[in-house]
């Protein structure tokens, strides 16, 4: 059984940590960009806010409608918005957005100015000041917490495993 994993920012930060299944990292992990041929992947990460920490609990998948090329994943299919809208009514409106997961075909990624301008739309757009950014890479991955404060700046915070999080995916 894997265990859970915390993530904590790596500066001071509204969010203070973001608790995540170890299945669900081992689920993304499946969709790395291992071949030249492999496209970026990506979706949704669904969970609770639990103030002052994210507790994820899901994630969807890439689907056939999504759009996919080796440097670029547009979540396009309807049955992303489609789980996320069940679990908010199964789960008595506790389980809802967190934020997007995607692959980049790089050892230890970075988000690429692409992607800090669509997560700034996505915080923009949303109900919730804060979203979860999770980029996947060959060897690491990459999480942070996009936050936008009452002044409307958006300010992204880079959160790492604590040392037994990061001993139990080793």
């Amino acid at each position: 059984m894997q265990q859970d994993v915390i993530l904590l920012p790596q500066d001071e930060c509204a969010v203070e940590a973001v608790l995540i299944p170890g299945a669900l990292l081992v689920a993304l992990r499946r969709y790395q960009q291992v071949t030249t041929s492999d496209p970026e992947s990506g979706g949704m990460i669904l969970g609770r806010i639990r103030d002052p920490f994210l507790d994820v609990s899901n994630v969807t998948f890439p689907a056939s409608g999504d759009r996919k090329s080796r440097h670029l994943f547009v979540r396009k299919d309807r049955t992303h918005h489609e789980a996320a809208v069940y679990l908010w009514e199964h789960s008595n409106h506790e389980v809802g957005y967190l934020g997007e997961w995607h692959t980049h075909p790089e050892d230890h990624p970075k988000p690429s100015s692409t992607d800090l301008k669509g997560w700034m739309k996505v915080i923009r757009d949303g109900h919730s000041p804060f979203c979860l950014f999770i980029i996947v890479g060959k060897k690491t991955s990459y999480y942070c917490v996009g936050y936008s404060c009452e002044d409307k700046v958006i300010t992204f915070f880079e959160f790492g495993m604590d040392d037994a999080s990061a001993q139990v995916l080793r």
